[in-house]
């Protein structure tokens, strides 16, 4: 039997990851109908979110990475905002968020404290949502889409696409996130039923979403966040004490 080129055997192992991708994707009980469980039932994931909007000609983005839980309310999350000369660093560990808002302050005034701590049950319904809560939102819209098609493959990721209903994704989240979901899906997303593309891998996790709409007044938003690094550990110990000023209204 002749030897088989060691490319060709690659490009083979590639295209059976592929279709072991599709075919898990048109499974029963697997497929963008399971995603978010799926993907939920990791416990905790790596994930990186990019939201961008265009308007007037302008183009404003910001990121954040870090790793998340998806049971318990704890995160560990870097995020680059406009403006900011500095990346914003914040823990979420249950009741209390730290985060790095004094950093700059404090490199040029010893006496600064670079972290600050709050206990959010402090603070109005409104005020306690945070990025953990918006990386959450990513895993449940595809327990909301209808329509869902399959586009294609992207290496060994199967590509979904299919329409968002705000309502049906509600309808899946528990009940202690309903109301803060409810909140962000207004927020973020277009009124309505919208558009939004999946990727998943071959156990039907999310490894990629995206969501493109303009508002009424014509501005772009697209957003794109990925999952990985499932059943990582989430990283949420507290800065020092000496660091901390806790600001706790």
């Amino acid at each position: 039997m002749p030897r088989v080129p060691r490319r060709v055997v690659a490009l083979m192992l590639a295209s059976s990851a592929a279709a072991a991708a599709c075919a898990g994707a048109a499974a029963g009980g697997t497929g963008l109908a399971a995603a978010t469980e799926r993907t939920t039932s990791a416990g905790t994931a790596d994930y990186t979110l990019s939201v961008s909007a265009s308007f007037s000609g302008a183009l404003i983005s910001t990121r954040s990475q870090g790793a998340i839980s998806f049971r318990a309310h704890e995160a560990h999350v870097y995020k680059i905002v406009p403006g900011e000369p500095l990346p914003e660093e914040e823990i979420v560990a249950g009741p209390w968020t730290y985060a790095n808002s004094n950093a700059s302050a404090a490199l040029s005034n010893p006496n600064a404290k670079p972290w600050t701590k709050v206990d959010t049950r402090r603070l109005p319904a409104a005020q306690r949502i945070g990025e953990l809560d918006h990386i959450r939102a990513l895993a449940y819209l595809s327990s909301g889409a209808s329509g869902a098609k399959l586009v294609g493959t992207s290496g060994a990721l199967a590509h979904w696409r299919g329409s968002v209903d705000p309502a049906r994704v509600l309808a899946h989240v528990p009940a202690s996130q309903r109301a803060t979901m409810r909140t962000i899906l207004r927020a973020d997303y277009a009124k309505g039923v919208f558009p939004a593309d999946f990727w998943l891998d071959a156990q039907s996790r999310l490894r990629r979403v995206r969501v493109a709409y303009k508002t009424a007044k014509g501005t772009g938003f697209t957003i794109v966040g990925t999952f990985s690094g499932f059943g990582t550990r989430v990283d949420v110990k507290p800065p020092p004490a000496r660091s901390t000023t806790d600001i706790t209204p």
